[in-house]
């Protein structure tokens, strides 16, 4: 069976500001231990899952609106769109959670983590960092 690389945390990834940095490092670990636990064995992927999802899902929400509160006290020229792609990721994540609790949808942590560590990956990267400056400014006045 294929394995998912663990994410590893890079400074190429910190915005520079403590709070957002521990939020992603601490997603990045919640990702880390589902791919841990993604071994094709369906019945220990169902127990993992059950155990785990509504924890993951409310740490994600929190994140978001960590990072919208902020940018919303800034200047920032995307905050809707960015706030768009937060709601537009969260809605899917929570979709396919409820597919599998209802089995319309059969669990499979590695392409669920595979899809979750791109996301996040290219989210840090493409959105995140291009607000980091407006984040430190925040930082820096409050």
């Amino acid at each position: 069976m294929n394995k998912i690389k663990f994410v590893e945390w890079d400074k190429k990834y910190s915005i520079g500001v403590s709070e957002i940095d521990k939020q992603h490092k601490r997603l990045m670990e919640i990702l880390n231990d589902t791919i841990k636990h993604s071994n094709g064995v369906k019945i220990d992927e169902r127990k993992y899952f059950n155990k785990n999802r509504k924890k993951a899902e409310k740490y994600l929400k929190k994140h978001f609106e960590t990072e919208e509160k902020i940018l919303s006290k800034t200047n920032y020229k995307k905050l809707e769109e960015h706030k768009a792609e937060h709601k537009k990721f969260l809605d899917e994540i929570v979709k396919i959670n409820e597919e599998i609790d209802k089995n319309i949808r059969e669990i499979n942590l590695f392409n669920s983590t595979a899809y979750i560590k791109e996301w996040l990956l290219n989210h840090i990267k493409n959105y995140d960092k291009k607000a980091d400056k407006y984040i430190v400014e925040w930082a820096n006045n409050k």
